[in-house]
Order: structure tokens, then C-alpha cells, then sequence
């Protein structure tokens, strides 16, 4: 299921992509991989222009980055994978997550 998602999202088809990845989801909802797919999906759609409401679009994206973080536990990848998420939105400042990876021992 997951590759089917992650072709329509290199399809361009972020929408296709979202449905491939729900059906993983409801599938695996404690599957952080399938809850990374879904917040990069949805931040994808936020740099359409053609989204309606990119506000809503940014919440899911980030409150499924967040479950990927707590399903990770606070891995240093999910902590960098947060930073990047903030960056992609153009909010450097919020990033503040690259520093606590770059402070890990890990």
C-alpha cells in the first residue's frame, strides 16, 4: 500500500497519495514510517498554490510529524525530520530541533 502511495506522490498526485497512505494508516496506525508518509504528503500539498486551505493542510502535516516523533520516541532522525518539516514552511526559527540533534549522543 505504501508504494502505491509513494508513487502518486511522485506522480504529483498528492491527493492519491494521501488515500494510499490513510489506507496504510487504518492498516498500521502505530506505524511511524506511515505517519512520516502522511505529514510529508500533506506539507507537500501545502507548496501547491492550487490548495484551498493550506492552514488545515499544515496542522494534519505537523500533528502527524508529531505522532512520527512520538512513535519514534524522540529519535535524533524523527528531531531532524521536525526541523526540516519547520524549514519546508519557511520557519527557520521554529527549527529548533537541529540543535537538539546536533546535542544528542546519538
Amino acid at each position: 500500500i505504501l508504494m502505491v502511495g509513494h508513487h502518486c506522490a511522485l506522480a504529483g498526485s498528492t491527493r492519491l497519495a494521501l488515500g494510499e497512505y490513510f489506507r496504510a494508516y487504518y492498516t498500521a496506525p502505530n506505524d511511524p514510517l506511515v505517519a512520516l508518509c502522511i505529514g510529508v504528503c500533506y506539507l507537500n500539498q501545502v507548496m501547491s498554490r492550487r490548495t484551498p486551505n493550506r492552514h488545515f493542510c499544515v496542522m494534519q502535516g505537523m500533528s502527524f510529524l508529531f505522532k512520527y516523533y512520538e512513535l519514534q520516541r524522540g529519535s535524533p532522525e524523527a528531531m531532524y525530520n521536525i526541523a526540516r518539516a519547520f524549514h519546508q514552511l519557511g520557519l527557520p526559527y521554529l527549527a529548533t530541533f537541529y540543535t537538539k540533534v546536533l546535542e544528542s549522543p546519538d
